[in-house]
């Protein structure tokens, strides 16, 4: 796991460095932007992109899905354009035919994926994060890097979408429309993210609390509905698989909910803008989903596409009425997600147990 530490270390350390003394968030935010601050860095804000994006590049087997991408790699490589078709996913056999291109190896379109998802991901932090460093740091510690190493083709989704969550509070439903869509060509989840439009830019109210509530519970009960969805757009017996029907570790449910605890008792909502109470209730709809889909893996991975959200919610939820708490807050944050990580980590093999793309 030393590669992870020292990847870890260099990455937040960059952004430190690129971030402004200005940028952590004491002044209250209005209008429909952020505030005006100068943004980190930018050769600093890279050289984490750099770092972050050569690593995820450079592995090798490293992710319990990259030895079946692997292996399609062939296949995606040499399939003409002219059979592709957008409900076909297309967009990883894009990048194989790219990186084909190259050399005809399947590093070439891992090397790809890198590229686009940390890249899309840093460039967002860089432009959205009042505090950069903090925002770094929690891309790594909620395991969303990593985990990227595993579900290729839904991370890229994510990161396309992530890019685009500006559209949410301009009001631009034709372009966020359009960026679903290319987002989906990764992968058919993604469409789910059309919903996200809906989301208010304001506190949630509780008649907005109990709305959520409620479908939640009401998502509890139809699994098997969501099966039969699942087995009809996948064109297999999805739902009868062991992974839809395996159990979500309640550690991610508990690290799911401590956002919204946080943020209910500790931040002066007052002092948020339109992106940041975008920010929050995305973190409720992501603990929405892992307790909604706590009785099936397979279904919380829709939670991918809110978990990021947490890198930009979080540096909103420290803003507290108490200014002295602020530090202090963000350091305990970080431990309790560090902590997560660790235990994420450690018990995978396959991420655990890094190995170089040069170790072939």
């Amino acid at each position: 796991m030393t590669v992870y530490y020292l990847a870890t270390f260099f990455a937040v350390g960059f952004a430190l460095l690129a971030q402004r003394p200005t940028r952590f968030p004491t002044a209250p935010t209005r209008g429909d932007l952020p505030p005006k601050e100068p943004r980190p860095n930018l050769t600093l804000a890279a050289a984490v992109f750099l770092l972050l994006a050569g690593i995820s590049a450079l592995r090798w087997r490293v992710g319990t899905d990259y030895v079946t991408y692997e292996l399609l790699y062939e296949r995606y490589s040499v399939t003409p354009f002219d059979e592709l078709s957008w409900d076909g996913e297309p967009g990883i056999r894009v990048l194989a035919k790219l990186g084909r291109q190259l050399q005809d190896d399947s590093a070439t379109m891992f090397a790809f994926a890198a590229v686009v998802t940390v890249g899309l991901t840093v460039l967002t932090l860089w432009r959205r994060s009042p505090m950069f460093a903090f925002s770094v740091a929690l891309y790594i510690l909620t395991s969303a890097w990593q985990n990227s190493f595993n579900g290729v083709r839904q991370f890229i989704a994510c990161a396309i979408l992530f890019s685009g969550h500006h559209l949410i509070v301009e009001r631009k439903l034709g372009k966020f429309v359009g960026l679903v869509f290319a987002a989906a060509l990764f992968h058919i989840s993604a469409l789910i993210a059309i919903a996200a439009y809906a989301l208010p830019r304001r506190r949630l109210r509780p008649l907005g609390v109990f709305l959520l509530l409620l479908a939640t519970i009401v998502a509890t009960n139809l699994y098997d509905t969501f099966g039969l969805i699942a087995d009809e757009i996948k064109q297999d017996d999805v739902s009868a698989g062991s992974y839809f029907t395996e159990t979500v570790d309640p550690l991610r449910i508990a690290v799911a909910l401590a956002p919204i605890v946080l943020y209910w008792l500790f931040t002066d909502a007052d002092r948020l803008s339109p992106y940041d109470h975008l920010y929050i209730n995305l973190a409720h709809v992501n603990a929405a989903i892992f307790i909604a889909a706590s009785g099936s893996a397979y279904l919380a991975r829709f939670a991918i596409y809110t978990s990021i959200f947490l890198t930009l919610a979080y540096p909103a939820i420290v803003r507290v009425k108490d200014r002295d708490l602020q530090k202090p807050l963000t350091v305990v944050i970080l431990i309790f997600y560090a902590t997560f990580w660790y235990i994420e980590t450690s018990e995978v093999a396959a991420l655990s147990n890094f190995r170089w793309i040069f170790d072939r």
